[in-house]
């Protein structure tokens, strides 16, 4: 088994807790069992064994409390989980809700998706995000100190109608969703090679690319009259370098360079855009955590989120109901066009 943040769920103390324990005990084993019987040339005495087995079991009880210690509860979970129950507001034909964006993006609305949202919220939710793509289109990205290709739809080497405007094009037109919901900026946030030059945010060149992919994100995802939303990019606690140092891409000032950018485009488009304060809501006061109001909100690696009903009925209650609204605006506009139309058309 190995015995990482991801697989394990845990960050911090608690990791090194677990992991000094398994090494402790493997330790143990390979001395009583291995080491000492070629060394003695003879196999142990009850008492011997009987000691062993003592120590043995000391040790897996410390990993077995810190685990138990450190994980919350199912009923912990159920006590704090917010449900959200039908209402008036809720009323009417249900809200389409479609989220686009990366893996984190697609993370959320799996989470979210656990929920009967229609009989909560009144919404259907379509998940259209890319695993391995934000906005920001390249040849290759650099992830802890390691370059890669970057993905399909986010390479800007592919097919126009293989990368991600197509590809959103498609899922709107198949969708028709009233509201779009657009999480990207892990992507945006690591250095990139474009035409041939390493580059990230902060850098003139960089930030202009950025914009126009934020607005190109935009135009695409309001081309069948769908109001937006632009989710501001959670912080990320990826792992420390080797000097102690969080990596580039957890960086606190690109994050904030990121949302700032963000916030500009949306600024150009307040008839169809509005900004929606996530990154803050997963992070208060601007630090990781990877539990809120006692529920697993963030994945061990430090990026993702938890794809469970719990987690889910929580970003339920601080992302929907904003999205219902819009939905019913939109709705309404949409409405008064048919109208307008239709008494064009008669007279």
């Amino acid at each position: 088994m190995e015995l990482s943040a991801s697989s394990l769920h845990l960050i911090g103390y608690p990791l090194l807790v677990i992991r000094i324990g398994v090494t402790l005990l493997v330790a143990t084993i390979s001395f009583y069992l291995v080491e000492e019987p070629i060394r003695r040339g003879r196999m142990r005495s009850l008492t011997e064994w009987r000691a062993w087995l003592m120590t043995s079991g000391a040790v897996l009880g410390v990993v077995a409390v810190t685990m138990v210690a450190t994980l919350p509860s199912a009923a912990d979970a159920a006590l704090t989980a917010i449900t959200r129950r039908p209402g008036t507001q809720y009323g009417g034909p249900p809200v389409k809700l479609a989220i686009f964006g990366d893996s984190v993006a697609s993370r959320l609305a799996s989470a979210v998706s656990l929920n009967n949202l229609q009989q909560s919220y009144g919404v259907n939710l379509d998940n259209g995000a890319l695993i391995g793509c934000g906005v920001v289109r390249s040849t290759e990205y650099i992830s802890h100190g390691v370059p890669d290709p970057m993905d399909g739809p986010c390479n800007s080497t592919s097919p126009a109608s293989q990368q991600w405007p197509a590809e959103w094009a498609g899922e709107l037109q198949r969708f028709q969703p009233n509201v779009v919901a657009v999480l990207v900026g892990r992507w945006e946030i690591n250095d990139r090679l474009i035409d041939g030059r390493w580059m990230h945010i902060g850098e003139p060149t960089f930030d202009a690319i950025l914009k126009q992919s934020l607005e190109q994100a935009v135009t695409v995802g309001t081309s069948t009259g769908a109001s937006m939303m632009l989710l501001t990019a959670p912080c990320f606690d990826s792992g420390e370098q080797g000097n102690g140092q969080p990596w580039p891409e957890d960086s606190a000032t690109r994050l904030t360079e990121y949302n700032t950018i963000l916030r500009q485009v949306a600024a150009e488009h307040p008839a169809t855009v509005e900004v929606d304060d996530f990154g803050a809501q997963l992070c208060p006061g601007g630090r990781f955590a990877l539990s809120l109001d006692g529920i697993q909100i963030r994945d061990a690696d430090g990026i993702h989120i938890v794809p469970t009903a719990a987690a889910g009925q929580w970003l339920d209650a601080r992302l929907l109901p904003e999205a219902v609204h819009l939905g019913r605006l939109q709705m309404a506009r949409q409405g008064q066009r048919s109208s307008a139309s239709s008494s064009t058309r008669a007279g």
